[in-house]
C-alpha cells in the first residue's frame, strides 16, 4: 500500500478504492410473550407482516429521502426546498438534496433478534428475524442453558431453543438459581427488562391482560412503555387483527374512565419514528456536501503521512493492515463534513448578524441623509428577508448540530484507528467519558451506533517486543504528540482574534464618545445644510453615534460566536496534558505501559471531544435581536 510520490495516478486510484461505504445499520429487535399461544401460524404471519412493514419503511426511507416513508412532501418541505435550490445558485457552498438516493450511499439493514429464547413468543420472534438475511441473535437467558432448559414443555422446544442458541454462542447469562421460584421469577422479570433495554422495537405477543406472576409478560410491556421503548402489539388472542402500537397514558387520562396505563395507535409508517437511529445514520451515508474527490484527496493526504510516520518509527506498513486504512477513510469524509458544516455555520451564524446590523444602517442614513429616497427602504427590508430566510434553512439543514455531530465521529474514529493497532477496545474509554458528563446530555447517539455498527478490523497487536517499541513510537509521533502540538498551536491562534476585536472595539467606542461629547458642547448646531430642522454635522454626529454601537455590538456577538477566550483556554489545558501523556508514552518500555499510555491518551481525547460537542450544543443560530 505504499504510496508512490511519482505516481499521482495510482494514488488516485487506490484512494478512490477505499473510499468508505455506507454504514450498515443493525435493527434490533426485542420480544416478550406468552410461551402457551393457540394460534401458532398466526403469530407467525403477524410477526412477518411487522417485520415486512419495517423493513419496507426503513428501506424507502433511505433510498427516498422526500419519500413517504421520510415524511412526505408536505407544502413546507416543498418550499424549503425551493428555498434552497434557489440559494445555492448564489450560496455553491450549500449541499444539494437528492430526492433518490444511488444504491452506494443507501443504509444497509441488518437484524438482530434479542430474546430470552423461552417457548412460544421468544422463539416465533427470534426465528422470523433469523431467516432473514445479514441477521444474527443476541440472546439473554435468564440463568444458565441447563437451569432454563428444564423450563421447556417438550423435547421439541427444548431442540429449538438449543438450534436457537446456537447462533448466539456468547450469549449473557443473567444469573444463577437458587433453587426457590422468588429467585427463578426475578431473573425472568430481569432477563425481560435486559431484552427492552437491548432493542429498538419490542414485540409483544400479549392477551393484553396484567402479569400473572413477577416477570410476566405485562410487566415487562410495561417497563417498555415506561422506558420509552417503541412497542408493537400482536393480540395473543388474536392475532390475525391488525398490529398495533402501544401508548402509555397520561397521569391526567389514566384518572379518567380509562383505568389501563396504555391505550393503541397505528404502527408509525415513518422511518424517524420507527428508529431514530437509522433515521440518523441514514442522513449521515447520503450526505453530499462533501464529494468523493475530497475525501479521497484528503485520503490519500493522510494515508501518505502516516506512512511517512511508519516508516520514521521503523514500522512495517503491513503493522497497519486495511483496518487502518478503513477507519481513516472513514475518518476523513467525517472530517471533510464537519468543516464543511462548520464553514456553513460560522458563516449563516455572521451573517445574521451583519445582515441585521446592514438594515438598521441603511435605515438610519435614509432618515438623516435621504429623507426623499425612499427607495432605500427596500434595502432595509430585503435584509430582514435574508435574515429570516437565512435563519430558516440553517434551523431546517441543521448545520449546526451536523458539524457538532460530524466533528464528534469524526474524533471517535481518529482514537478508534490507534486503539485498534493495540488490539484495544474503545467501549471502556467512551464508557469513561459519557460518566464524567452527568450534567449533560450525550452529543448524538447515532454516532456511538455508527460506530458499533462499523466492520471490525482485522487487525493484530504486535508480536514482538519490537514491534511494540515501533508501533509506541508511531503513536506518539503521529497522534499524541501531533495533537498535543495541535492544542497548543491552536490555543496560540485563537488568542490573537479576540486581542483584535478588543482594540477595534476600544476604536468605536472612543469614536462615540468623542461624537457624544462634540454633539453635547454644540457642535453642528445651527450649521447649514439642515434635513428636516437638523444640520449635517448633527446628522452625522448622531449617526455615528447609533451606528458605531450597533456595529461594535455585531463585532461582539460574531466574536462571541467563536467563543475565542474559551477554545484557547481549553486547547492550552488540553495541550499540557496530552504533553505529559506524550512523554509518559515515550517512555513507557512494555506493552502494558504502552497500552496504559494510549488508553490514557484515548480517553482524555474522547472526554474533551464530548465535552465540547456537548457545551456548544446550545449555540445553535438564533434571531438577532
Amino acid at each position: 500500500m505504499a504510496v508512490e510520490s511519482g505516481d499521482s495516478k495510482a494514488t488516485d486510484l487506490s484512494s478512490f478504492a477505499l473510499l468508505p461505504n455506507a454504514i450498515p445499520y443493525e435493527l434490533r429487535i426485542g420480544v416478550t410473550g406468552h410461551r402457551k399461544l393457540a394460534d401458532l401460524d398466526a403469530v407467525r404471519r403477524a410477526v412477518d407482516r411487522s417485520l415486512d412493514h419495517i423493513q419496507h419503511v426503513l428501506e424507502s426511507a433511505a433510498a427516498q429521502p422526500h419519500g413517504e416513508e421520510a415524511g412526505g412532501q408536505t407544502w413546507s418541505k416543498r418550499f424549503d426546498r425551493a428555498l434552497l435550490a434557489a440559494l445555492r445558485t448564489v450560496w455553491r457552498a450549500i449541499p444539494p438534496s437528492p430526492a433518490l438516493v444511488e444504491p452506494s450511499m443507501r443504509t444497509p439493514l441488518r437484524w438482530c433478534a434479542v430474546s430470552a429464547l423461552a417457548q412460544g413468543a421468544d422463539a416465533i420472534v427470534a426465528e422470523a428475524v433469523l431467516a432473514r438475511p445479514d441477521s444474527r441473535l443476541r440472546a439473554i437467558l435468564p440463568f444458565d442453558a441447563e437451569d432454563f432448559g428444564t423450563d421447556f414443555a417438550s423435547q421439541e422446544h427444548l431442540d429449538t431453543f438449543h438450534r436457537l442458541l446456537a447462533r448466539d454462542p456468547g450469549a449473557r447469562v443473567v444469573g444463577a438459581v437458587d433453587g426457590t421460584k422468588a429467585t427463578r421469577n426475578r431473573l425472568y422479570r430481569e432477563a425481560g427488562e435486559a431484552v427492552v433495554h437491548g432493542c429498538d422495537i419490542l414485540i409483544a405477543i400479549w392477551d393484553g391482560e396484567p402479569a400473572k406472576g413477577e416477570g410476566g409478560t405485562g410487566d415487562i410491556v410495561q417497563h417498555a412503555l415506561e422506558h420509552g421503548r417503541l412497542t408493537l402489539w400482536i393480540d395473543a388472542k388474536n392475532p390475525e387483527s391488525p398490529v398495533k402500537r402501544l401508548v402509555p397514558r397520561s397521569e391526567i387520562e389514566r384518572e379518567s374512565a380509562e383505568p389501563l396505563p396504555w391505550t393503541t395507535a397505528e404502527v408509525p409508517a415513518l422511518a424517524k419514528a420507527l428508529s431514530l437511529g437509522f433515521h440518523q445514520i441514514s442522513a449521515y451515508n447520503r450526505d453530499m456536501a462533501v464529494g468523493r474527490d475530497a475525501v479521497a484527496e484528503k485520503f490519500a493526504e493522510k494515508r501518505a503521512t502516516m506512512l511517512e510516520a511508519a516508516r520514521k518509527s521503523n514500522l512495517p506498513e503491513t503493522a497497519l493492515g486495511e483496518g487502518t486504512w478503513t477507519a481513516l477513510a472513514q475518518y476523513c469524509r467525517a472530517d471533510q463534513l464537519a468543516l464543511r458544516y462548520q464553514s456553513l455555520h460560522l458563516r449563516s451564524a455572521k451573517g445574521l448578524y451583519q445582515l441585521a446590523a446592514f438594515g438598521v444602517t441603511v435605515s438610519v442614513i435614509q432618515v438623516l441623509f435621504f429623507p426623499a429616497w425612499y427607495g432605500l427602504v427596500a434595502l432595509e427590508v430585503a435584509a430582514m428577508l435574508a435574515v429570516l430566510l437565512i435563519l430558516r434553512i440553517s434551523r431546517k439543514e441543521i448545520w449546526h448540530e451536523k458539524w457538532l455531530h460530524d466533528r464528534h465521529f469524526a474524533e471517535r474514529l481518529r482514537g478508534r484507528m490507534y486503539l485498534d493497532l493495540l488490539g484495544e477496545d474503545s467501549a471502556p474509554g467512551d464508557a469513561r467519558a459519557a460518566a464524567s458528563l452527568a450534567f449533560y446530555s450525550r452529543p448524538a447517539d447515532w454516532v456511538t451506533l455508527a460506530c458499533a455498527n462499523l466492520e471490525p478490523p482485522s487487525t493484530r497487536p504486535p508480536q514482538s517486543g519490537a514491534e511494540w517499541i515501533a508501533l509506541r513510537d508511531f503513536i506518539y509521533a503521529n497522534w499524541v504528540s501531533a495533537q498535543a502540538k495541535y492544542h497548543i498551536d491552536n490555543a496560540e491562534r485563537k488568542v490573537g482574534p479576540p486581542k483584535r476585536t478588543h482594540w477595534i472595539g476600544a476604536g468605536l467606542f472612543t469614536a462615540t464618545l468623542l461624537a457624544a461629547l462634540l454633539h453635547a458642547i454644540g457642535v453642528g448646531h445651527g450649521s447649514h445644510g439642515d434635513h428636516h430642522g437638523v444640520s449635517t454635522v448633527t446628522a452625522l454626529l448622531f449617526a455615528t453615534t447609533v451606528l458605531l454601537p450597533l456595529w461594535g455590538a455585531t463585532l461582539h456577538a460574531i466574536d462571541s460566536l467563536h467563543d475565542w477566550h474559551r477554545m484557547a483556554s481549553r486547547s492550552e489545558r488540553m495541550g499540557r496534558q496530552l504533553q505529559n501523556v506524550a512523554e509518559g508514552l515515550k517512555n513507557a518500555a512494555t506493552p502494558e505501559e504502552i497500552r496504559r499510555q494510549v488508553r490514557t491518551a484515548y480517553e482524555i481525547m474522547a472526554t474533551e471531544n464530548q465535552e465540547w460537542a456537548a457545551s456548544l450544543a446550545f449555540r445553535g443560530p438564533t434571531l438577532p435581536a
